[in-house]
């Protein structure tokens, strides 16, 4: 499987239809089970050969020039899953909710971009704020908010959950004032998610962060962060951040890598 941020809304040449298309056939090239993609052109991929084992779980809002979605073989029966609530409605197409069927059961699979900001829409109450936020933020970004409504969805047979958090734990050392009038709190955002059970895969195979946004002059931050639950860690069987596609950098195709990791389930790996 996949995750990667295809950069749509980054102005220049990554916004362009070849060079999405170029994105869309890279991805199809790899033959993934399972993709995890934000700031796409959904269009566009329907233009490239080869998209046909494909299901799309995602969809473009009202005015929006691209979104999130999972991209899953069909043999998967990808089927959108439920959006329950005002918490989604706000997420819309920052958020794409997919199931698919594996040996283990109907897997939660979630495709998420969470833009770097404290939320002010009124779908947040005071007190959800204080319920929602991290330790150390005294305003649920995000990030949180995306996390909080994640754990509230049933996903007993296990999960996925990947994409652009648009945190690290690097921010606290580059921003240790913290931005939009709220400390960052990048290391808090991860251990509240692994008391919670969730399982960084990166974390299984690098100890450290490594970097997967590539826009140049910045720190090198991770933030592409895929989660599972630890029954599914256990079926973890690698991971990379792919630097090169179709022989060229990666920084000249998106200013973020693409994350990809493999899971043995059943008699394949996703």
């Amino acid at each position: 499987m996949v995750t990667w941020n295809l950069a749509y809304w980054t102005p220049g040449a990554f916004n362009s239809i070849p060079n999405q298309q170029r994105q869309w056939r890279f991805l199809l090239d790899l033959d993934p089970d399972v993709m995890l993609v934000q700031e796409c052109r959904l269009e566009d991929l329907a233009a490239v050969d080869g998209a046909t084992p494909y299901r799309v779980i995602g969809a473009r809002p009202g005015k929006w020039t691209a979104c999130s979605a999972v991209v899953a073989k069909r043999d998967l029966d990808p089927v959108p899953a439920e959006r329950p609530g005002p918490w989604f409605e706000f997420l819309s197409g920052y958020l794409a909710l997919a199931t698919i069927a594996t040996d283990i059961g109907q897997l939660l699979v979630a495709s998420v971009h969470t833009p770097a900001k404290v939320v002010t829409d009124p779908c947040l109450s005071d007190a959800d704020h204080g319920a929602l936020c991290r330790p150390g933020v005294g305003r649920a970004w995000h990030n949180d908010l995306a996390f909080a409504a994640i754990e509230e969805l049933p996903k007993e047979a296990g999960f996925i959950v990947g994409g652009d958090w648009n945190t690290a734990r690097l921010f606290d050392t580059v921003y240790p004032e913290g931005a939009e009038g709220s400390p960052m709190a990048g290391a808090a955002f991860f251990t509240r998610a692994t008391e919670h059970g969730w399982v960084e895969t990166m974390r299984q195979k690098w100890p450290e962060e490594i970097p997967t946004y590539l826009k140049a002059g910045t720190a090198g931050y991770e933030l592409d962060h895929l989660f599972t639950d630890a029954a599914l860690a256990g079926r973890f069987e690698g991971c990379d951040v792919v630097s090169e596609v179709d022989g060229v950098p990666a920084a000249d195709v998106s200013d973020h890598a693409p994350v990809v990791a493999e899971f043995a389930i059943g008699a394949r790996t996703i």
